[in-house]
């Protein structure tokens, strides 16, 4: 093994312990914040969805319990009955997560590029404001960063090293991650098909047919970890839905006439007003009020292509932009609240402009891209397809990141 490719344990240790020390500066500055230590919105629906699993109520009893992906929850539900609804506890659970996938992210970072990426990138990632902002609240960025940094770690040593991508040890552990990780957020499944066609490409002493094979079987890997939400899914409901019914909803949001594209639901009166609009039987059958949301946006992109390109290109723009979009809570109501989410502490201000230039910098020096610098790319341009699909926000985007950091 080249010097360059070898992990320094004391460095990942270190990383840790810096992830662990800002992420326990973070709940010592704003843990009981009334916003982290009341959760509302969707952190809201998720606590409470947990206590009933916790409770006994495992499957859910109607459409409502198909409206969000499950996994998320089903987890919190273990957490939620051991600390007996402590908020505080199921934060530090979140936080240990975050702090293991930076230094996921370190060891990443040093077998796709140098042990040296691998400090710096583990270093800017123990220390990522928003990480601790996400973590701080009962939703589901850190449990998806922590599936999908687990798949990379099953690819990202051979690659690195430029050796065969095995089907068993390899591939398949990293389309259970992957698959696990669509349970808690599905829009991971664009990008994580790119990583598999990246992946695979790469792997020079595979024939064309063989490379479709496998790709064949990642794919199925990934549906086969989803199955048993869908299965779940239809004895609640009877209807077929992979893992959520919530992408109607999101796609109408996001491209109807009027949209931002970084809002993740209208406001007041004019969501009443919309909800209203849909008959109930309609909204009692799922798949049937995804499928209208459908018909709607797309009745609205055709009723004028022009607008509805420029919401595509504005979109597309919003990904790249410093501000983090709220979703629930501001992460700048936040800033203004504690410095703990400020300076000196990383920004995706800092991150964006730094990806970027070492993608020109690369460019310039003629440079052919490694694997690992593929892969990051195919993974950041799912996302921002997905972005550019649905809608832009702070939650939405944040996956992308430990990527971009390398």
């Amino acid at each position: 093994m080249p010097e360059k490719k070898q992990i320094q344990w004391e460095a990942l240790a270190l990383v840790f312990l810096l992830a662990l020390g800002y992420r326990t500066l973070g709940f010592i500055l704003t843990g009981d914040h009334p916003l982290f230590l009341n959760p509302v919105v969707d952190a809201g629906y998720h606590f409470n969805w947990a206590k009933r699993i916790a409770s006994g109520d495992l499957f859910g009893h109607g459409p409502d319990d198909v409206f969000k992906p499950p996994l998320y929850c089903y987890i919190l539900s273990i957490i939620t009955r051991i600390s007996q609804n402590d908020i505080s506890l199921i934060q530090w659970w979140q936080m240990f997560l975050g702090a293991f996938s930076s230094v996921m992210i370190s060891w990443i970072a040093t077998c796709f590029f140098n042990k040296q990426t691998g400090i710096i990138a583990g270093v800017l990632s123990a220390v990522y404001a928003p990480f601790l902002f996400f973590e701080s609240q009962l939703l589901t960025p850190c449990l998806s960063i922590f599936f999908n940094l687990a798949a990379f770690c099953f690819i990202c040593r051979p690659m690195g090293l430029k050796q065969p991508v095995r089907l068993k040890k390899d591939l398949l552990p990293a389309a259970i991650c992957f698959g696990l990780s669509a349970c808690v957020r599905p829009d991971v499944l664009l990008p994580a098909g790119l990583v598999g066609l990246a992946v695979i490409y790469f792997d020079k002493d595979r024939k064309a047919g063989q490379k479709i094979l496998r790709f064949c079987f990642f794919v199925l890997v990934i549906g086969l970890m989803i199955l048993p939400v869908t299965l779940r899914n239809y004895y609640l409901v009877n209807e077929f839905i992979p893992v959520s019914s919530n992408a109607g909803i999101n796609f109408y949001v996001g491209n109807h006439n009027g949209a931002d594209g970084r809002s993740a639901i209208p406001v007041g009166l004019k969501w009443e007003r919309l909800i209203a609009s849909v008959p109930q039987k309609t909204l009692e059958n799922p798949s049937q009020a995804s499928k209208l949301w459908f018909q709607r946006a797309l009745v609205d992109i055709r009723s004028d292509y022009q607008a509805a390109a420029g919401r595509f290109i504005k979109k597309g723009l919003a990904f790249f932009s410093f501000h983090e979009f709220r979703n629930n809570i501001s992460f700048s109501f936040m800033q203004q609240e504690s410095w703990v989410f400020g300076f000196p502490f990383v920004q995706y201000a800092l991150v964006l402009p730094l990806s970027i230039a070492g993608l020109c910098l690369m460019a310039a020096r003629k440079k052919k891209y490694t694997p690992g610098m593929t892969i990051i790319i195919a993974w950041t341009a799912g996302f921002l397809i997905a972005g550019i699909l649905f809608f832009i926000n702070a939650r939405f985007r944040v996956p992308a990141v430990p990527l971009m950091i390398m």
